[in-house]
């Protein structure tokens, strides 16, 4: 939310929102390319926080930094949603995008067809 979230209400407030955007992009991709890479790689050291805390346990197959650019890559989905969403709607996605991705939103069937709850996190 403080990365994508902010911004965007801030935008949302101005008649030429779209315009500043796609000028915002079109100038500026260098430096939101490095401001994104430096935040996921401090999400990647909060996770790993985490993990050395015993607060969080990553499946093995991920890593901080995996986790890190899905979470990143997830909170620009929200943020830039199609059609837009109002921008006061965004703190409850995030979480709600960050809890999917960390604990899982749906798990395999069972032999009934329906989902296995137990597989849920």
């Amino acid at each position: 939310d403080v990365r994508y979230g902010m911004a965007r209400r801030d935008l949302e407030r101005s008649p030429h929102a779209l315009e500043i955007n796609r000028e915002a992009f079109q100038r500026c991709r260098d430096i939101m390319s490095a401001s994104a890479q430096t935040f996921q790689d401090r999400i990647a050291g909060l996770l790993q926080g985490l993990v050395n805390r015993d607060q969080l346990v990553l499946h093995p197959d991920f890593a901080p930094a995996e986790m890190a650019q899905l979470l990143a890559d997830g909170a620009r989905g929200v943020n830039q949603t199609l059609p837009l969403r109002p921008a006061a709607t965004l703190l409850e996605r995030y979480r709600r995008m960050c809890r999917a991705i960390l604990y899982g939103c749906a798990g395999p069937s069972g032999a009934s067809g329906k989902p296995d709850r137990r597989a849920v996190g």
